[in-house]
């Protein structure tokens, strides 16, 4: 995906959900035990969890959200039915006056896609490790 639709995509998000956001819940407020067991590896304080009100569905929805130094995750829950994850900048690159976004992995509303997307929430924050030249004798 181009970054313009990324950010498109993003803004959308970003508005969808900010129109349709309930009050910062609890992971205990959680109506779903299968996502709440999900999240129960982290605590309050490391997420900002919102209930969305989806007239389309009928269906339970959340955004859960993570934020690192660099990035906030946005993953968008409707249980049941769909779990996905959107990344962006939290400030933009040097000489850009915009945030960049990328799509994360998404599917349907299991364990498998909550572990990819965790899984690459966490490689995108792991730095790479310095390995020096080893010194030939010679």
């Amino acid at each position: 995906m181009s970054e313009e639709k990324c950010a498109e995509s993003n803004q959308e998000l970003t508005a969808e959900s900010e129109s349709h956001e309930v009050d910062t819940i609890s992971i205990e407020e959680v109506k779903s035990d299968l996502l709440k067991d999900w999240l129960m590896s982290f605590s309050d304080k490391k997420l900002k969890i919102t209930k969305e009100i989806d007239d389309r569905e009928g269906k339970d929805t959340y955004r859960i959200m993570f934020y690192t130094e660099k990035h906030k995750y946005s993953i968008r829950a409707v249980v049941g039915r769909y779990l996905g994850c959107v990344m962006t900048n939290r400030a933009p690159y040097p000489g850009e006056d915009h945030t960049r976004a990328s799509d994360f992995p998404d599917g349907d509303f299991s364990f498998s896609t909550w572990l990819r997307i965790v899984y690459k929430i966490l490689s995108y924050e792991l730095v790479d490790i310095y390995k020096p030249k080893s010194a030939g004798i010679g």
